[in-house]
């Protein structure tokens, strides 16, 4: 699947400890969710602040360096193009989102995403397969906009 969907061949490797030195992200891809959510705890746990630990998808166990996340990165954007966090618009379904979430102005969940995700989030929209992101636009974005 993920071949398919990265139209990248994989790296197989025994031994990581010549890359340890430059990382940049490590990802677990299971069709095991339950494995992979007891372990994006435990590698959380384990890692602590050294790394930003948190599935992108159902299948895959995302680690990254601390500053390798989507709140430090939409962050970094609103500086760039001097727009104040305050008056961004974020949306997500997953809980490498939740970074994000926690640093901009507005955070939309996506109707499919987790119970813990949508908790998080200011406001719930429809799921990708009812054009959520759109409704989200439509009806939340431009609402608080105009305001």
């Amino acid at each position: 699947r993920e071949r398919r969907a990265a139209s990248v061949e994989p790296i197989i490797k025994d031994d990581f400890a010549a890359l340890l030195a430059h990382p940049d992200k490590i990802v677990g891809v299971s069709g095991d969710h339950a494995l992979l959510a007891r372990l994006d705890g435990e590698i959380a746990a384990a890692l602590g602040q050294f790394a930003t630990v948190g599935r992108s998808q159902p299948y895959y166990l995302d680690i990254t360096a601390p500053q390798a996340n989507k709140g430090d990165g939409v962050a970094a954007l609103a500086a760039a193009i001097g727009v104040p966090l305050a008056n961004v618009a974020v949306l997500g379904d997953e809980r490498n989102d939740l970074p994000m979430f926690a640093r901009a102005g507005l955070s939309i969940a996506m109707g499919q995403g987790p119970d813990a995700v949508r908790s998080a989030a200011d406001q719930v929209t429809l799921s990708n397969e009812e054009d959520g992101a759109a409704q989200a636009i439509d009806n939340i974005i431009l609402m608080e906009a105009s305001r």
